[in-house]
């Protein structure tokens, strides 16, 4: 759309040069090549500049995964990437500014005798349809082989293609509607309402390109102060402390709770404990690694993906996806389930569970347990009534009967925050073998604010123990997030700047075909202030109306994602706002650059030859 929208100012503003031309005896062919020479000059200038952008950026992100990650990246030059980017670019630039040179090949010579009449000709439909699908399909080749699937990228974009047709006719049409909305007695809103629907078309397709700067912003920093946001708020809530402590042996658990024991400040303690052991054996079968090959033919029967191996090397993933092609999911799953079993006893559980069947453990018997029900506990065929056998660090084993099976939490939807062990397997009290002791336990603890530093420093003097701040904690989540989404965060900027060109090129080109009717208000007694309010209006309006669908549009797939499901308090109506305003000032400020010379323009100069 920028780059069409370029294309068309860059033709209206010389169309009494193409008439002269065409007066003395140049063809419409000669002038249409004459502009796509100059669209591909363009392509290469725009083309080298992004590519140094898109260094600078790379060297951005090294720093910033470097900074968060502490650790070196490889920097390296790829001359067949920069040399396809350019290609790119240049072929990009000369397909969508091929239809507006159509435009240029069509000017009359008589344009010469009435300077004030710069309203380019129609292409046509039939060269219209056919230039869209030309570039469609030349779009579907650069997307194929990017892909590295050329019918992929076909069907992607031609699919691209109608979805931005649909959404272009939707703001054809709501532009339509706006233009005859009520204007509640003010002369210079119906006058913007004309305007809007004057040129409905190339309003929509600004608004179009607006919607899209605004969503891709809106969706990162709605997305990311969201987040924040949920996780302060449920860390608050699910933690129950502002005081996190981590105890890395027995001596360093004895010493905290001797400690806390003598504190004032702290009012309530919460201490997590597990236990660590081996699965080995399931109904008295100890060959483990046949069970985990018998579930893992199970889980990929029912998942219909091949086995290791039977891949055809032609439809083995390439790039970057290489190293996955000979990856077992449902083995993986079936052995992470069996190498980290995590246990507990009834009286260690601090997070509520839900039962899917079975018997609660907390009324079952001692040798019972209930588990969490998973895709690799129903590829193994665990169920009610099965045994399972742990052995511990002290090598004692254990035998147990599941009474029940617990519901997975994952599918619930929002945000959980808890210090607690992942909880896969619970015992009732009185199962584990004697001399079995639990690992090192983690502790929440509420301290006053005011003592909260003097308590994080005087635990942390304690050998073996970590003891943070909760708020510091959520500053570094802050941090982390803020910078992953740096390199996004810029491009949508850029995109939003690119919204801000094409809005200022659209009202450079309705200035110059409105120059005759700018004049005649300004000789019937209108300042140069008031014409350039009246367009000012007109593109406020379509700032508000792009600000308000494409931050809408954002915050409404934020909404539905269910990452704030939970916490609807933890949405930033503030940023939503502010984006909204955002878009209205970049309309603004773009028309005030563009139009401000028309809106000085002394109307004899424009009337002159009336």
């Amino acid at each position: 759309i920028g780059i069409a929208n370029t294309m068309v100012v860059v033709v209206g503003r010389r169309t009494i040069e193409i008439g002269v031309l065409k007066t003395i005896g140049l063809q419409g062919n000669q002038i249409t090549l004459m502009f796509m020479i100059e669209a591909l000059l363009l392509g290469i200038i725009g083309s080298v500049l992004g590519i140094g952008l898109g260094i600078l950026l790379v060297n951005v992100l090294q720093r910033v995964v470097e900074n968060a990650f502490s650790q070196a990246l490889a920097f390296a030059v790829y001359p067949q990437a920069m040399l396809f980017g350019l290609v790119t670019g240049v072929i990009v630039t000369l397909v969508f500014g091929f239809l507006p040179t159509l435009s240029a090949g069509k000017v009359r010579p008589n344009v010469v005798l009435s300077p004030t009449e710069t309203r380019l000709p129609r292409a046509g439909i039939l060269a219209t349809l056919i230039s869209v699908a030309l570039m469609t399909g030349v779009m579907g080749i650069l997307v194929g082989i990017i892909m590295e699937n050329m019918l992929v990228g076909m069907l992607a974009t031609f699919g691209t293609v109608v979805v931005l047709a649909i959404a272009l006719l939707v703001f054809w049409l709501l532009v339509l509607i706006i233009s005859r909305l009520p204007s509640f007695g003010s002369i210079r809103i119906k006058l913007a309402q004309r305007a809007m629907g004057t040129h409905a078309f190339r309003t929509a397709s600004t608004l179009m390109a607006l919607v899209i700067g605004m969503f891709s912003l809106s969706v990162i920093l709605l997305m990311t102060n969201s987040l924040i946001n949920v996780i302060e708020e449920v860390m608050a809530q699910q933690l129950g402390g502002n005081v996190l402590v981590v105890a890395t042996s027995t001596e360093a658990e004895e010493a905290i709770d001797a400690r806390v024991a003598e504190l004032a400040t702290v009012s309530d303690v919460q201490k997590d404990t597990y236990y660590s052991a081996q699965i080995v054996a399931i109904n008295g079968e100890r060959d483990i690694d046949a069970l985990a090959e018998a579930a893992a033919a199970t889980g990929r029967a029912e998942l219909g993906l091949p086995a290791p191996g039977e891949v055809p090397p032609e439809e083995q993933p390439s790039g970057l996806l290489a190293g996955f092609a000979n990856l077992d999911l449902a083995l993986f799953q079936v052995n992470l389930f069996l190498n980290t079993a995590t246990l507990k006893t009834a009286s260690d559980v601090t997070v509520p569970y839900e039962m899917a069947e079975g018997v609660d453990v907390m009324d079952a018997e001692p040798g019972s347990m209930v588990l969490l029900s998973s895709d690799a506990t129903e590829w193994l065929g665990l169920g009610v009534g099965d045994t399972m056998t742990f052995r511990f660090r002290n090598d004692e084993e254990v035998t147990v009967t599941i009474a029940g099976l617990m519901d997975d939490p994952s599918g619930q939807g929002g945000v959980t925050v808890s210090t607690s062990a992942p909880t896969s397997i619970v015992l009732a009290d009185g199962s584990l073998p004697a001399g079995v002791s639990h690992e090192p336990p983690t502790y929440v603890m509420a301290v006053e604010d005011e003592a909260v530093n003097d308590v994080v420093a005087e635990l942390s003097n304690i050998t073996g123990v970590f003891a943070v701040d909760v708020s510091q904690i959520n500053e570094l989540l802050d941090r982390l997030l803020s910078q992953f989404t740096a390199l996004p965060l810029v491009i949508a900027v850029l995109a939003l700047f690119a919204s801000g060109i094409i809005i200022a090129n659209t009202v450079s080109l309705a200035t110059l075909e409105r120059r005759r009717e700018i004049g005649i208000m300004k000789a019937i007694g209108l300042q140069g202030s008031t014409v350039l309010g009246l367009l000012e209006l007109e593109n406020a309006l379509v700032g508000l109306l792009g600000g308000v669908l494409g931050t809408g549009i954002g915050a409404v797939i934020i909404l539905i994602s269910g990452v704030i499901s939970d916490s609807l308090s933890s949405f930033p109506l503030g940023m939503l706002l502010l984006l909204i305003l955002l878009a209205v000032l970049i309309a603004v400020v773009a028309t005030l650059v563009s139009a401000l010379g028309a809106a000085r323009e002394k109307p004899l100069i424009v009337l002159r030859y009336e």
